[in-house]
């Protein structure tokens, strides 16, 4: 699977009974000739990170099996016009609307060493590396936190990724970073991904 694009037309209204989960994050792409949300391999990285996270999410908010079909995304990449300019324009400005819909807000965590030891010991999104210095991703956070009080609904900001603090310069091995388990005892492959909640 991949992310899906805006030209893919999946998106659909938000019902009443949605579970809404708003993804929050900065472009992996890098300097790439076409920007795109995930990494420029080819391996689809964050999207797979992200499915993880959405199955954490599911079992976060004990959704039955018949209820999954309730939980609903709204990522950029997919919602947000990618071709029309003046569209495009339109929902970028539609960003509180989209917010105030969103019950949980989930940033994947890049698989790499910093960013893994950031997300660590991080105790709220400005924390993370690579999301936390972008200004776009500060101001999210700040709606989803004004929205939270002034709704006085939870702020649920969560992260998503691996979750172990590795040596420093140690690299994190690319097949953990695709898969999010590592052998453990007796060959059992065991998560090291973790859904934590940054909110303070």
């Amino acid at each position: 699977g991949r992310i899906p694009r805006s030209s893919d037309c999946i998106t659909r209204p938000v019902r009443g009974d949605d579970l809404v989960v708003f993804v929050s994050h900065r472009w992996w792409s890098g300097e790439s000739d076409v920007p795109h949300p995930d990494i420029a391999d080819g391996s689809n990285l964050k999207y797979k990170i992200l499915c993880r996270g959405l199955h954490a999410v599911i079992a976060m908010q004990k959704l039955k099996s018949k209820e999954v079909e309730r939980l609903v995304v709204w990522m950029d990449f997919t919602c947000v016009d990618q071709d029309d300019a003046e569209l495009q324009k339109q929902g970028i400005q539609s960003l509180i609307a989209y917010a105030a819909r969103a019950d949980v807000v989930l940033t994947p965590v890049q698989p790499i060493t910093e960013a893994v030891q950031a997300f660590a010991t991080a105790h709220h999104p400005i924390d993370l590396v690579n999301y936390g210095e972008r200004g776009w991703c500060r101001l999210e956070t700040y709606v989803f936190s004004c929205i939270a009080e002034v709704t006085m609904r939870p702020c649920n900001l969560y992260g998503y990724g691996l979750c172990f603090k590795p040596r420093k310069n140690q690299a994190i091995d690319p097949q953990l970073g695709l898969d999010g388990r590592a052998g453990g005892c007796m060959e059992w492959l065991q998560a090291r991904e973790k859904l934590k909640l940054l909110n303070s």
